[in-house]
């Protein structure tokens, strides 16, 4: 499987605290089938801004100890953006942040609340060749005018990361809801960890949740969530998007285009 979600560089955020527990998450990412990372620390502007030459240094530091210790794990680089006002229209920086060098942004939102007008940033990107990705998009949701919201962003062109660990409830019954939602209306197109630490609740601890999410949708489409649409990123490739799968009650509300394809 490939991680486009999770905080394994250290001590540049809220993620890994030191180089050893780096390699301690990246061992126990092998172990749960992971062979390569996209390392996705937040930028947040005034709180976790560290430079791209920075984590760079620390990326090299995690694939010496890596190699020196024969785990077999590719790891890329990329960031988790926070929307925010200050930084959303640097479209310079944005590029700069994208995941593996590509032309896909992994977004996140403040969880108290979805933005409005957010379709129309979603447009002034993908003019510019950039394609967001929401991260952890179900831990958004809190009623089903908000799923709506999310709707209309990824029929704008927004693709849509769910945490495989939400699953089993994690982060709680709302998220737990609407990530199967989001999955049984066919609207995800990657399952990360969004892994924290090198042990516990946050770790990569993912098997639990990974066997609930295949008794729902089949071990095909998980391959598909977790390694042929991730490896697509690291290609830099485009990742197709057909509105005529949308499932159930969500076709019937929201149908303003059948297909659109990611240039």
């Amino acid at each position: 499987m490939i991680d486009i979600h999770n905080h394994i560089i250290f001590e540049v955020d809220d993620g890994a605290c030191s180089l050893d527990e780096s390699i301690k998450m990246i061992e126990l990412a092998y172990s749960q089938g992971y062979n390569e990372i996209i390392a996705t620390s937040h930028y947040i502007i005034g709180k976790y801004d560290v430079s791209h030459s920075i984590h760079s240094d620390k990326l090299e530091g995690i694939r010496k100890s890596l190699s020196e210790k024969n785990i077999d794990v590719i790891v890329h680089l990329g960031r988790e953006v926070l929307y925010h006002f200050d930084t959303a229209k640097n479209y310079e920086l944005m590029k700069s942040l994208t995941l593996a060098n590509s032309r896909y942004l992994l977004i996140e939102f403040f969880f108290h609340e979805i933005p409005q007008g957010f379709e129309e940033y979603i447009y002034e990107l993908k003019i510019r060749g950039i394609i967001p990705i929401l991260a952890h998009c179900e831990r958004y949701i809190h009623s089903d005018k908000d799923f709506d919201k999310i709707v209309s962003f990824y029929q704008e062109g927004a693709l849509i990361q769910v945490n495989i660990n939400s699953f089993i409830g994690i982060f709680g019954a709302h998220s737990a809801k609407y990530a199967e939602k989001l999955l049984n209306s066919n609207m995800v197109q990657f399952l990360a960890s969004d892994a924290h630490r090198s042990s516990g609740i946050r770790s990569y601890e993912v098997k639990e949740g990974l066997d609930k999410i295949k008794l729902l949708i089949g071990d095909s489409k998980v391959r598909e969530l977790t390694v042929e649409n991730p490896k697509k990123i690291i290609l830099n490739e485009e990742i197709e998007v057909d509105f005529t799968k949308i499932n159930g009650a969500v076709q019937e509300t929201h149908k303003k285009r059948k297909f659109f394809g990611l240039f």
